[in-house]
């Protein structure tokens, strides 16, 4: 399959899903077949009667504080009944260790003959404090007493998961659910225990089973929402956060979690609105006013961002985080004079990240040391990632520029087409273009383009705007207000912006190529074509695009063409596994040469082995040749790669559907649904629900 993606990278983003699997896994545990394809739910177990006068029915559960309440009654008409031990493990089991210690005093002193509680109401004590080992011994003594006691191999079982030992872990805690298969939260730390090994299906299973047993346990939940953020399945973890919280509205971990989620989609009313309420309940949370100074400076209400990032890094002097979103949202309000000072807070704590660098080159940049400026961006090319190094060379191209050092800026603008895509020094005349130029008209480029990447697009054309008041006909500012016009999805405008580029210098491609994608965007597919078309003109060894082009020709029918394309593509890019996937799911769509297009589907994979789409092409390509066990085997593998395609879960239903087995395809069907509305196959993934369903 081909998939293309266009974007503006943001290289300072946080990965919501990285952080959320971190704590989703450290809150259930610290307290409490490889397809990644979501089972079918099932109907929910019946539960077995309570006895509402046997606490030990509630403790094998782990259902804490019913055991107390039990207790204290059955204490409060029998003080000398033996049941010290239960309320020992049921306060463990909630954290409260003082009063699990007091209880377990009192067991001694009855002389209570279940001693197996008092080393598991132990072992919960050493796991939570992290002394793994010792955990380990106390329940290894419990298990000696008393066998058939699940929590007993549950505390075992994070303990090992505490020393990273997975597979010991899922061993007892698998033992614990075998031991008492209603325990909900060992089917949640089992869960837990998958998910960070990336065992996505595995968790899933475990997490709806514990919901199942025990509706009430936010936990599962947690682990739910942690799963669809990372299928980029939001909808479904926004409402899991919300079952969290509407079964526990203190649980500020999930309402940081979904304030987070939020402001990675851009609603940052609703994460504005999460946040205060977490600081409703802790007026101290760093992570609240991070989120806090963040979505307010999306909303270029910048003043509340620095008064949020303020009580960050009074709070905590030493966040680098804290410092630095400061810095920039200072930068932003035109102080740049205080944005200076708290950029080099953030480079004292940490001197290693290269955006620090960036953002005072690019202060030196407006205020005229140049030296200074390209001094702090050579520095952030030694520190930073290869990711970031095309971007600090557009910047130190633009220094050189305000300086006139045209034959430098060149060099360097030839080492950032990865920022300019297909950029060529050659197509853009530096001195007919910039010998005029006020010199500050390059340091506004330069700060829109860090706001560009920050996704402050509306700042970015502000200055923008700036840089082209004294030099109207500056390509790489009208080139880079287009960018984020695009952004904003202002298709009109970033188009009139690209058409202005393209007519102030026809030879710059880069123009040509984004008109192409806007083209294609607004489904204006001839003028796609035609600006496709001057990219090959100018730059005839171009793969990519003819790439693009197969792909046009191939959706209106044009197969010949098409065909003429893909194969183009081989032979100008024979190390790139791109042109051999098309030119093989193009066959494959076909039905035809099939021969051929598991040749080439081979070739693909023998080139990007841990590409998603392309092993999803060779599963595909087995699946048309009428091998479905080997495309049952690639398109499972596929998923793992790439759970959130709602097409490979398409082509993985087909397999399971031609397998025989209608459930596991139904499954996959409808999660292709759940993770997408529009893809190529939703029509025919429709059609195969009510045919399943019909059965």
């Amino acid at each position: 399959m081909l998939h293309r993606f266009i974007f503006i990278a943001n290289y300072y983003a946080v990965s919501v899903y990285s952080i959320a699997i971190i704590i989703a896994a450290g809150l259930i545990l610290g307290g409490i077949n490889l397809s990644w394809g979501i089972p079918i739910y099932r109907e929910a177990a019946t539960p077995e009667p309570a006895f509402a006068e046997d606490p030990s029915y509630y403790l094998r559960r782990g259902q804490y504080q019913e055991v107390i309440q039990i207790c204290r009654q059955i204490l409060a008409s029998e003080p000398k009944s033996p049941v010290y031990g239960l309320l020992s493990v049921a306060y463990a089991g909630l954290e409260q260790f003082d009063m699990a210690s007091e209880a377990i005093r009192k067991a001694k002193a009855a002389g209570e003959p279940n001693a197996s509680l008092v080393h598991i109401s132990q072992a919960m004590t050493h796991r939570a404090r992290g002394q793994y080992d010792a955990a380990i011994a106390e329940c290894r003594k419990a298990i000696k007493l008393d066998m058939g006691n699940p929590l007993a191999y549950a505390t075992l079982g994070m303990a090992y998961f505490g020393k990273q030992d997975y597979e010991k872990a899922a061993e007892y805690l698998g033992k614990a659910i075998e031991v008492e298969p209603e325990f909900a939260h060992g089917h949640t730390a089992l869960g837990a225990n998958y998910l960070v090994q990336k065992k996505i299906r595995e968790a899933f299973m475990e997490y709806k089973q514990a919901t199942e047993i025990d509706p009430k346990d936010p936990r599962p939940h947690m682990g739910l929402a942690t799963i669809y953020t990372g299928m980029g399945m939001y909808y479904h973890a926004i409402n899991e956060y919300k079952t969290v919280l509407s079964l526990n509205s203190s649980f500020l971990e999930a309402r940081l979690n979904l304030s987070a989620l939020y402001l990675q989609l851009g609603r940052y009313d609703d994460a504005i609105t999460e946040t205060e309420e977490i600081l409703r309940a802790d007026s101290q949370s760093i992570q609240a006013y991070f989120i806090l100074g963040r979505a307010h400076s999306f909303k270029h209400e910048f003043d509340a961002a620095i008064e949020h990032l303020n009580q960050l890094v009074k709070l905590q002097p030493d966040s680098f985080e804290g410092h630095y979103v400061l810095g920039l949202s200072l930068m932003a309000k035109g102080d740049l004079k205080s944005a200076g000072q708290t950029l080099q807070k953030a480079e004292q704590i940490n001197a290693k990240q290269a955006d620090t660098a960036i953002a005072m080159g690019i202060i030196d940049h407006f205020q005229g040391d140049f030296q200074q400026a390209l001094a702090k961006l050579e520095r952030a090319i030694t520190i930073g990632s290869e990711a970031t190094d095309a971007v600090i060379r557009f910047l130190i191209a633009n220094v050189h520029l305000s300086q006139r050092e045209f034959a430098k800026a060149e060099e360097y603008l030839k080492q950032a087409s990865g920022f300019i895509p297909r950029f060529r020094a050659d197509n853009l005349n530096l001195v007919r273009y910039f010998d005029e130029a006020p010199p500050l008209s390059h340091a506004h480029i330069n700060l829109a383009t860090l706001y560009l990447l920050k996704g402050w697009r509306d700042k970015a054309i502000e200055e923008c705007d700036l840089a082209l008041k004294g030099h109207t006909s500056n390509p790489i500012a009208l080139y880079l207000k287009g960018k984020a016009l695009r952004g904003e999805r202002e298709f009109d405008q970033a188009i009139a912006q690209f058409q202005q580029v393209s007519k102030l210098e026809p030879q710059f491609i880069s123009s040509h190529y984004e008109l192409a994608e806007l083209y294609l965007a607004t489904d204006s597919t001839k003028q796609a074509v035609d600006e496709y078309r001057e990219v090959i003109e100018l730059d005839p060894e171009d793969a990519s695009v003819h790439l693009a082009l197969g792909a046009i020709y191939e959706k209106e029918g044009r197969d010949k063409e098409a065909l003429s394309e893909y194969q183009k593509v081989i032979a100008l890019a024979p190390e790139s596994a791109m042109g051999y996937n098309q030119l093989a799911y193009y066959h494959a769509q076909k039905g035809r040469d099939l021969d051929e297009a598991l040749t080439l589907a081979l070739k693909a994979m023998e080139l990007a082995p841990k590409s998603g789409d392309i092993i999803d092409t060779l599963g595909w390509v087995y699946f048309e040749r009428g091998n479905y066990s080997e495309a049952l085997e690639k398109l499972k593998l596929a998923v793992q790669w790439k759970p959130n395609s709602p097409s490979i879960r398409y082509h993985l239903g087909m397999a399971y559907f031609k397998s025989g087995d209608s459930r596991n395809a139904l499954n996959e069907f409808r999660n292709a649904l759940r993770i997408a509305q529009k893809f190529p196959e939703v029509d025919d993934t429709k059609a195969m629900i009510r045919a399943i369903e019909k059965e």
